[in-house]
């Protein structure tokens, strides 16, 4: 029999007896811990939201540099106190036969002709520091503008406007743009055009571009340019009704700029170009339209 049967030491390994812990710095093995990968998923993320932070700011820096001779030769004579706005509805691919859209090809020979006539272009900053500053600009200024957004007219005139050296406004409808519109250029284009020095943006509204009904029997007129008739009250809005729903579309379409682009829009344009001018008796109408543009732009 043996006499150490009872000793606990020798019913276990010789490396896990009390005696062997005392005399050495072994330790009991423990199972392997599983690796996390955690925080190298939390360091990428980190680095791709610097990288978004970032993208911004060094694009505009691009857009800068790239930017930094367009339009230098207008800068050089500054003497004239006018200049010439020409309106464009919008560029089409091809010819239209209804008139409202220049082809491309056309468009281009326009802007040849005018820079072979002498012809400079101008954008919003030139206006407003004519108005506002009394700054003269260059000789033969045209300011160039295009309306509603359209699709085919950056499409159709980024290239002719980078080959000729010339610049131009884009009205931005903001509901066109927030519906995406099947004919309107989104937002990641207009931030582009933000960015690009041949392009200015100018709001052309929210909602301005629809018609409303004017009087009880259904008749409608542009946004800007009559008062509402409320078929459930049965009469036509106030004065300050009118200038309550003009100036929270003109609001809602900065809003747009402002989340969008980080600034608001410079101008404005009247869709249409009416604002009740036309109208012998909406003097009150025009009043009130010039007041609310003359506020916020």
């Amino acid at each position: 029999m043996d006499n150490n049967s009872n000793n606990p030491d020798r019913r276990r390994p010789p490396e896990e007896s009390d005696a062997f812990r005392k005399t050495s710095n072994w330790a009991r093995p423990r199972a392997m811990a599983k690796d996390s990968s955690i925080s190298a998923w939390l360091a990428l993320a980190g680095v791709i939201c610097l990288i978004l932070a970032l993208w911004f700011p060094i694009a505009r820096i691009y857009w800068n540099f790239r930017n930094r001779n367009v339009g230098r030769g207008d800068r050089d004579a500054r003497t004239a106190n006018c200049f010439l706005a020409i309106c464009y509805e919008g560029i089409s691919a091809q010819h239209d036969p209804s008139g409202r859209f220049i082809a491309a090809q056309d468009f281009r020979a326009h802007i040849l002709a005018l820079k072979n006539a002498g012809y400079h272009s101008i954008g919003l900053e030139d206006v407003r520091a004519f108005y506002e500053d009394k700054k003269p600009l260059p000789p033969k200024a045209v300011l160039l503008t295009f309306e509603n957004t359209r699709k085919s007219t950056y499409f159709g005139g980024r290239e002719i406007l980078e080959n000729l050296d010339w610049r131009a406004t884009m009205g931005v409808v903001t509901r066109r743009v927030d519906d995406k519109d099947r004919d309107t250029i989104l937002w990641p284009y207009i931030k582009s055009m933000d960015m690009d020095g041949r392009w200015d943006l100018a709001s052309e509204s929210h909602n301005g571009v629809r018609f409303i009904a004017s009087d009880a029997q259904g008749s409608r007129a542009p946004f800007f340019a009559t008062r509402q008739w409320l078929f459930d009250e049965n009469r036509q809005e106030r004065l300050d009704e009118f200038r309550e729903r003009v100036e929270n579309d003109h609001l809602r379409s900065i809003k747009g700029f402002e989340d969008r682009l980080g600034h608001k829009p410079l101008a404005f344009f009247f869709p249409l170009g009416n604002y009740g001018q036309f109208d012998q008796g909406g003097r009150a109408l025009r009043n009130a339209n010039l007041d609310i543009v003359g506020k916020l732009y």
